[in-house]
């Protein structure tokens, strides 16, 4: 459940950046300044901050229209 959570709110996030018209460089560059959350990922993910691998990665699947991959991430069970 935490990690559907996590996944939900990093596409909220994804699409926050693109409503407020905010780039994929500069959506990148506000991440970075979060260096606990940095950290912490890096910590747990083998030096991957997954939240903003994430977060970028479904800008650019919003970006390009493709809504079927958001709602199909592992440990999300459809689109409810």
């Amino acid at each position: 459940m935490r990690r559907r959570a996590s996944n939900a709110a990093q596409v909220e996030d994804a699409l926050y950046f693109m409503l407020y018209g905010i780039s994929r460089d500069d959506a990148a560059y506000v991440l970075d300044s979060f260096p606990v959350t940095r950290s912490s990922d890096a910590r747990e993910h083998n030096g991957l901050y997954l939240a903003k691998a994430l977060i970028l990665g479904y800008m650019n699947a919003l970006a390009a229209g493709d809504t079927e991959s958001i709602t199909t991430l592992p440990g999300m069970t459809g689109r409810g």
